[in-house]
């Protein structure tokens, strides 16, 4: 039950790894500009090598931080296969919703609407595509594509007689 993974799989993975660099580019910057900060601010005469010892440890702590958190989409990225599942659509919804904050300019503005579109799957609303909820009736079997080692939803599609 696995395919390879496509190209907009592997963008989506690495798209996902973006809070980890950023986290640990944060972890990277914040504690040797708090050492220096309290350095200066408070006058303390700390000798050279503890400054580079801590500034070393703060390396070791953020590679440790990018690590844990990109490695499981690393490791999809590398493995090149997602795994997919099939399940049936127990219900169809649409909503019509509003845009956050487009109604407070001036008296009697109407707010900006949209329509969502959901399936309910297994009990689970899923937002899709006006197109793909018009194909898709219900009782009918959608393929949800997986990455196995971190578990994300790389995406669904309509199953079509084509398809295992």
């Amino acid at each position: 039950m696995t395919l390879s993974l496509s190209a907009q799989d592997i963008k989506t993975l690495r798209y996902q790894c973006r809070p980890g660099i950023i986290f640990s580019l944060m972890v990277l910057i914040i504690i040797p500009a708090s050492l220096f900060t309290f350095i200066k601010g408070f006058n303390v005469s700390v000798s050279l090598s503890y400054i580079i010892i801590a500034l070393i440890l703060d390396l070791i702590i953020s590679f440790i931080i990018a690590f844990l958190l990109t490695r499981k989409f690393l490791i999809d990225i590398r493995s090149g296969v997602k795994r997919y599942e099939i399940k049936k659509i127990s219900g169809k919804e649409s909503k019509l919703d509003t845009e956050a904050g487009s109604g407070t300019l001036y008296i009697e503005q109407k707010m900006k609407t949209f329509d969502t579109y959901y399936l309910i799957i297994e009990n689970v609303r899923y937002r899709v595509e006006k197109e793909m909820f018009g194909t898709c009736l219900e009782g009918d079997e959608v393929v949800f594509f997986y990455a196995p080692r971190s578990n994300f939803r790389l995406s669904m599609e309509a199953r079509s007689s084509t398809f295992v």
